[in-house]
């Protein structure tokens, strides 16, 4: 697929976009692609990238710089070429329910988040969003997406301190229906174990190294919880064909 740009949106972050394909187009949020990426010393696997959003301008991933894979991603022109497989995995439940929804991410975590946003804006949805980042240069929240809370580790951007304080705030101030999140694995074990407290619906998408994107390496297995054992007979899922999206008490983490 042919590249059509190709930006540097903050720190370390850039904002990829490629031609769209008529499947790629029926994309849901937290459904990804996998990317080979070609080039001397390249990486043997393919590298997954969340769905940030898909619309005939364009699929866009945002990516953070962190190896050789991203580096050389970073450094593609428009025009060049892209080997991309997708959409892959099962993406949000787009049948909302309840008045009150939230999102929560950190990190590269935010853009299937902002894909589910804009989802629900087509909708007439205005969900909460809750980010965080490591501080304001890694910020790349575009000003599309309003109602939004900030959080950083030194205090740079919004509140001083983790988006699981964040949250706690907020639910002490306000109703919430469902809690929708995807981040780093130790948010996402405090964002469930807020959501239980509080007995909210919360749904988050996994982030894992999908190694084939198909359940064929078994890289990016998931413990399931006593109920989805009971349900399926089965210890682990796979978080690339049975996720990434998963309800919240389906999951150990």
């Amino acid at each position: 697929m042919r590249v059509l740009s190709n930006e540097k949106i903050a720190l370390n972050i850039y904002s990829l976009t490629f031609e769209p394909t008529s499947e790629l187009l029926e994309s849901l949020p937290g459904q990804f692609v996998n990317i080979n990426v070609r080039g001397e010393d390249s990486p043997f696997f393919r590298r997954p990238f969340s769905i940030a959003s898909a619309t005939d301008d364009g699929i866009e991933i945002i990516f953070e710089v962190v190896g050789t894979g991203t580096w050389q991603l970073s450094t593609l022109h428009v025009g060049d070429s892209v080997d991309v497989i997708g959409p892959l995995g099962l993406g949000y439940d787009l049948n909302f329910t309840g008045s009150k929804s939230l999102l929560i991410g950190g990190g590269v975590g935010i853009p299937p988040l902002m894909f589910l946003y804009y989802k629900m804006k087509n909708k007439g949805i205005e969900p909460q969003f809750l980010v965080g980042f490591k501080n304001t240069s890694y910020n790349f929240m575009p000003r599309n997406i309003t109602n939004v809370n900030f959080s950083s580790d030194d205090g740079s951007l919004g509140s001083k301190g983790y988006v699981t304080d964040l949250l706690i705030e907020t639910l002490f101030h306000e109703k919430v229906d469902h809690i929708y999140a995807c981040g780093p694995e130790p948010m996402l074990s405090k964002v469930i174990e807020i959501s239980d407290e509080n007995e909210i619906r919360c749904s988050v998408s996994i982030e894992k190294v999908f190694g084939c994107g198909t359940g064929i390496c078994f890289g990016c297995i998931i413990e399931n919880s006593l109920k989805r054992l009971t349900e399926t007979g089965r210890k682990y899922s796979l978080a690339c064909v049975e996720g990434t999206v998963f309800d919240s008490r389906d999951i150990n983490l």
